[in-house]
């Protein structure tokens, strides 16, 4: 007597039937990446006093892409920069502060103008760095300015750092 063993099912053989039409994807397209570009790569339309541009610590964390304005009390009460957007940015964003080499008990005030249109002012003294995120949507020029607002000293200079100074679409 012959006995036949019926064939073994294998889940890996691909059906003999027609194949079922694949629904399209609902699954969205990843978002571009947001393009940035830091301040220190591009070229200032002016600046008052200079920037010194590099690595800052604020509250001894080091942001190496970073715009730093020397003010003091009586020689340079006030250092400014500006650039130009030419309306293609969408945001600005930096963590702004006074550095940490800069002598303890002075206040600085940091204020950032569109279009020669006040965006934002923030005094701060050493230690006490703010991360800011501001609109810049259409702005062409940006300016970024650090003012002495007190203290008693008269000889050393502050240090006002925009740390890792930031454009993005």
């Amino acid at each position: 007597m012959d006995v036949k063993t019926p064939n073994p099912v294998v889940a890996d053989e691909p059906s003999r039937g027609t194949p079922s039409p694949t629904p399209p994807s609902k699954t969205p397209a990843a978002p571009r990446p947001l393009e940035t570009k830091y301040l220190v790569d591009m070229e200032a339309l002016s600046a008052s006093y200079g920037t010194d541009p590099g690595s800052v610590e604020l509250r001894g964390e080091t942001f190496p892409q970073s715009i730093a304005l020397r003010v003091d009390k009586n020689s340079i009460p006030a250092n400014e920069v500006e650039y130009n957007l030419g309306g293609q940015w969408k945001a600005f964003d930096a963590t702004i502060g006074v550095t940490d080499p800069s002598p303890t008990g002075g206040r600085l005030t940091f204020e950032i103008f569109g279009d020669g249109r006040s965006l934002r002012s923030t005094e701060l003294g050493k230690g006490t760095p703010v991360k800011i995120h501001i609109g810049v949507t259409g702005i062409q020029t940006l300016k970024l300015k650090v003012k002495f607002t007190a203290g008693e000293y008269y000889n050393d200079y502050s240090y006002g750092a925009w740390g890792d100074a930031r454009l993005s679409k």
